[in-house]
């Protein structure tokens, strides 16, 4: 977050953007934290990973951890990419008084996150269903109990009768939230028009201008930010680590890269570099839970 140059560090961003070779060698680092973690707490759990920028490693994460679930939350663009902006720039602003909440470096990181949506909208069409879940953030602000109870019924997860009591809680405290964060795509210098034109097939296709919600459609057509739990032996993503409360888990386990390269945004139907059985086809989802970076 203290690094204003997008384009410069575009991997830190988009981790499967980097070649095959450099983005196993990342992969080796990360699982060489994850099992350290899982150490220091104990085994026998679900680690569970939270972080926006998990979109931009999801194709590295799910080859280094096959047996991961990754479970996402679709928001509209028009709030999560001003949103997610809105973390960055007072603290660029700290360090660089001069950078304007509608300058360059707010537009580039807008359009990482647009890159993420379209790389996460690649990626759910070919990862295996049972270890896939999406979730509509109007469902999760209408309705956190059912929402997250029909996430445990996915997964084949049991919510244990505390938990239930938590949820039940939260919901009603949800009803009566009002958030104080406040954030338009105008004061980073975006607008409606660029959002559609950039992503107007995704808004389109996962009905985010309208009424209609996740509960009311089929999960194929869902798409959002990452949140990626892994099995208690191999747990993945980047960001903060947490364990899931309340679940109860059966005895089984359930169990290249895209996006931006040398300064060139791949495409439906693109491959990346060095990548020559197209394995690098896929595409990102980004939301906001208001202003954290993770549910």
């Amino acid at each position: 977050m203290l690094f204003p140059f997008v384009e410069p560090l575009w991997e830190v961003g988009f981790p499967d953007a980097l070649p095959p070779a450099s983005r196993r060698k990342l992969m080796a680092y990360y699982r060489s934290c994850m099992q350290r973690h899982v150490y220091a707490n104990g085994g026998g759990r679900t680690l569970l990973v939270k972080s926006t920028h998990a979109s931009g490693a999801i194709e590295s994460i799910a080859e280094e951890f096959p047996d991961a679930r990754f479970i996402t939350i679709v928001r509209h663009p028009d709030e999560a990419i001003p949103s997610h902006v809105s973390l960055f720039v007072p603290v660029w602003q700290t360090h660089s008084p001069e950078i304007e909440r509608d300058g360059a470096e707010s537009k580039a990181y807008a359009a990482l996150a647009v890159e993420w949506y379209r790389h996460l909208d690649r990626f759910r069409a070919r990862v295996e269903p049972a270890n896939y879940y999406c979730i509509d953030y109007r469902d999760l602000r209408a309705d956190p109990g059912r929402t997250v109870a029909a996430l445990y019924r996915h997964f084949g997860w049991n919510v244990t009768g505390s938990y239930r009591a938590v949820l039940q809680d939260f919901t009603e405290r949800q009803r009566t939230f009002q958030s104080t964060h406040r954030y338009s795509l105008e004061e980073f210098g975006l607008s409606k028009q660029w959002i559609r034109q950039e992503l107007g097939p995704v808004i389109e296709s996962h009905g985010l201008d309208g009424e209609e919600t996740s509960s009311q459609k089929p999960q194929t057509e869902s798409l959002g930010q990452t949140l990626v739990p892994g099995g208690h032996r191999r747990s993945s993503a980047f960001g903060q680590q947490a364990v899931i409360r309340g679940m109860q888990e059966p005895q089984e386990d359930q169990g290249e890269p895209v996006g931006h390269h040398h300064r060139h945004r791949l495409r439906a139907g693109e491959a990346l570099d060095g990548d020559d059985d197209g394995q690098g086809d896929v595409a990102v989802g980004c939301a906001e839970c208001d202003h954290s970076p993770a549910l």
